[in-house]
């Protein structure tokens, strides 16, 4: 599975209606500067009708309580519950795992607790002691590793990576997924 959990900038919402609105011939010609600001002007927006008419960007802001829910993301995230259930292993790339998406790290927490979990974060000291947390593991049984050039600290089911997502190419990502590199992983 890979997919945008909470959002994209290919789609909006229209809050008023809840209405998604993913195929607009307009949003996908706005791909310049000038584009997006014509079409952003072009929104419907009255904050004065009950409840307002505006429409807002389909991204799911970091907020405990979502206020852009519509059926389509209910059913994004009941279909990343299913996927996650049958995982073998889940590679999560730049995701903080903060308390105000709890919704996900609940899936996370309770959706499988078999797979392996590879957690790549430029910033991974900051994720390492949400993630044990969240899954219940011991962060003191983590052990150092250097994968395909890269830092890690790995232990069972975990492994966290400090890398930027576009640093993970091909050939770096198939040695991750092999159980943080066998042989090759120096610790």
């Amino acid at each position: 599975m890979n997919g945008h959990f909470h959002g994209d900038s290919k789609s909006f919402i229209r809050f008023h209606t809840r209405e998604y609105v993913a195929n607009s011939v307009e949003l996908r010609a706005a791909t310049t500067l000038d584009r997006m600001v014509a079409f952003i002007n072009d929104l419907s927006v009255d904050w004065s009708k009950d409840p307002p008419e505006v429409s807002l960007p389909a991204l799911v802001p970091p907020l405990a309580v979502k206020p852009i829910i519509c059926t389509e993301y209910l059913e994004r995230w009941y279909e990343c519950g299913e996927k996650i259930k049958r995982a073998r292993k889940i590679v999560i790339l730049g995701y903080s795992f903060s308390v105000a998406d709890e919704h996900f790290n609940d899936l996370i927490r309770k959706g499988n607790r078999d797979a392996k979990f590879i957690v790549v974060d430029p910033n991974m000291d900051g994720v390492v002691g949400r993630v044990c947390q969240i899954v219940n593991h011991d962060r003191a049984r983590l052990t150092l590793a250097r994968i395909q050039g890269l830092h890690c600290l790995t232990d069972g089911r975990l492994m966290f990576v400090k890398a930027k997502g576009e640093e993970i190419n091909s050939a770096r990502l198939l040695e991750l997924l092999r159980e943080g590199g066998g042989t090759q992983a120096q610790k």
